[in-house]
């Protein structure tokens, strides 16, 4: 885990220049706010600038115990395969072999 302290005029310029520096974004570090900034009296005397921790979070996605690789292996655009249509046959009436006696 990489730990810096950044300074600004406000909290979000103080962050946006520590996410400028360490060249990574907002969800990459965790935030600690040590100071809010102040304009002081006037915006002439007193004024305090913002300080901020940024602690860079080591990649948890690298260490997901094998989950990436699994979800890679389902594709949603694979298209199930269906089981081929059964051929059409014309429904027929069973043989029976005592109508036919009875017909002749």
């Amino acid at each position: 885990m990489k730990i810096k302290e950044f300074t600004g005029k406000t909290t979000k310029e103080a962050i946006d220049n520590g996410l400028a520096e360490l060249g990574v974004t907002l969800a990459d570090v965790h935030v600690d706010v040590l100071q809010e900034g102040a304009k002081g009296l006037f915006g002439l005397f007193g004024s305090k600038p913002a300080c901020v921790r940024l602690t860079v979070m080591e990649d948890e996605r690298e260490d997901d115990h094998g989950l990436s690789d699994l979800l890679g292996s389902f594709s949603l655009n694979e298209q199930k395969k269906k089981p081929a249509p059964k051929p059409w046959a014309p429904h027929l009436p069973p043989s029976n072999a005592s109508t036919a006696k009875a017909r002749s």
